[in-house]
């Protein structure tokens, strides 16, 4: 049986502290890097019948529509950039994870990863979302 002790000295360790950094770093990275290089990652979008695709910028949208770039083609590029780059992070993660003498650099560099190997199955299996 587990006391409340022993829960409370694990959820305040310096590995599981960091593997929500690692998590919530990751995740608001990744949301700047897809939001502020639309031109690499293009835009994803939900279809109807629950597929995930992918699509590439106008080179110029206008911006008397504030900003937001009328759908344009599919692009299976652009997703292949995203999961290129979420590819990255996990191997990275997963890299530093292994070699990292600091608990709480492992524990980043674990949640990390492990949040851009989420990321790459939710995109591969939509319906998981």
């Amino acid at each position: 049986m587990v006391n409340g002790q022993e829960i409370y000295q694990a959820a305040t360790s310096k590995t599981t502290l960091g593997a929500v950094m690692g998590l919530l770093g990751e995740r608001v990275v990744e949301k700047y890097a897809f939001e502020n290089a639309r031109s690499v990652f293009g835009y994803a979008k939900y279809q109807p019948d629950g597929r995930l695709t992918f699509h590439e910028p106008k080179p110029n949208p206008d911006p008397s529509k504030g900003g937001i770039v009328p759908q344009t083609a599919e692009s299976s590029r652009m997703g292949l950039h995203r999961q290129l780059a979420r590819g990255t992070v996990f191997a990275a993660g997963m890299y530093v994870a292994a070699t990292a003498k600091s608990e709480f650099a492992r524990g980043a560099a674990f949640g990390a990863g492990i949040t851009a190997a989420a990321h790459i199955v939710q995109d591969l299996f939509p319906q998981l979302r």
